[in-house]
């Protein structure tokens, strides 16, 4: 299982990431395992999600359909023919499953 935490820092010499979530006290606390022992971040306070466990491959659709014109020799986008901007239509309708992060 693997999850995600939109906006979690994590201090640079942590190599193992421990989420704790408290039924008790509520909310997920977070906990990092380093090479200088425990450091406990505490309380997360940012979203948290569990990617699906049958997610696939995680592409950038949108990075993808920004080089499709130079892929295909073609100037931009509103020169593809009917098949490939439906193409780019399914590209843009499929789920996201990681959210883009927004700069502040």
């Amino acid at each position: 299982m693997s999850i995600v935490i939109e906006g979690l820092e994590l201090p640079e010499d942590k190599t193992v990431q421990i989420i704790i979530e408290n039924k008790r006290f509520g909310g997920v606390y977070c906990n990092t395992l380093g090479e200088k022992g425990l450091h406990r971040l505490g309380r997360v306070e940012e979203t948290v999600f569990k990617l699906p466990a049958e997610h696939g491959r995680l592409i950038d659709g949108d990075a993808l359909i920004d080089e499709l014109p130079n892929n295909l020799g073609i100037r931009g986008l509103e020169y593809l023919n009917r098949q490939e901007s439906a193409i780019v239509s399914w590209i843009h309708a499929a789920p996201t499953i990681i959210p883009a992060e927004v700069d502040e």
